[in-house]
């Protein structure tokens, strides 16, 4: 790729990350979603595993069983009944040997990463104390998805259409 194509390719892709993550969070505020900014997270992972749609559906699930893994997460903290800094250890450590295992066995099923991504994106917004769970995995969830197939396939697939003028053929 010639360096202005390079140039206009990192314009464009810049362009459309402002404009469909700033789309989808105005709609989900709309729409009583408090996790639109979670899509630009989603994106993020797709495009670091190389924008490959055929893993599409496999980081979406491995985001929703993070987001079930930080439900457990909480409510085990909530009920374990000793130390905080304890339960951290005893819970946190076997649930991601497990969530590990799960992602290495079940590799073509879950992506790894979107596993342990989703774990910490439902704990941001449900692991601070006070916080309730309420509709958030689902918001979070809905974010995930959107992320993933409108921002991040989204994204690409429009750059690749909007660059077709400007990419000399061989």
């Amino acid at each position: 790729m010639e360096k202005k194509e390079k140039l206009v390719g990192l314009i464009l892709l810049g362009f459309l990350i402002g404009l469909l993550p700033t789309c989808w969070g105005i709609i989900a505020t709309g729409v009583g979603i408090k996790t639109g900014t979670v899509a630009l997270i989603a994106a993020g992972i797709f495009a670091a595993n190389g924008n490959k749609y055929e893993d599409a559906v496999k980081i979406i699930l491995g985001f929703w069983l993070g987001d079930l893994w930080s439900v457990l997460t909480v409510l085990f903290m909530a009920n374990i009944g000793i130390n905080p800094i304890a339960a951290n250890f005893i819970v946190f450590i076997p649930m991601a040997i497990i969530a590990v295992a799960i992602g290495a066995i079940l590799n073509k099923v879950f992506f790894l990463p979107s596993i342990l991504v989703g774990w910490a994106i439902g704990l941001t917004f449900i692991g601070a104390p006070g916080a309730e769970i309420g509709s958030f995995p689902l918001q979070i969830a809905i974010s995930e998805l959107v992320g993933v197939v409108v921002v991040g396939i989204g994204v690409d697939v429009i750059q690749k259409l909007m660059l077709k003028p400007f990419v000399k053929t061989k």
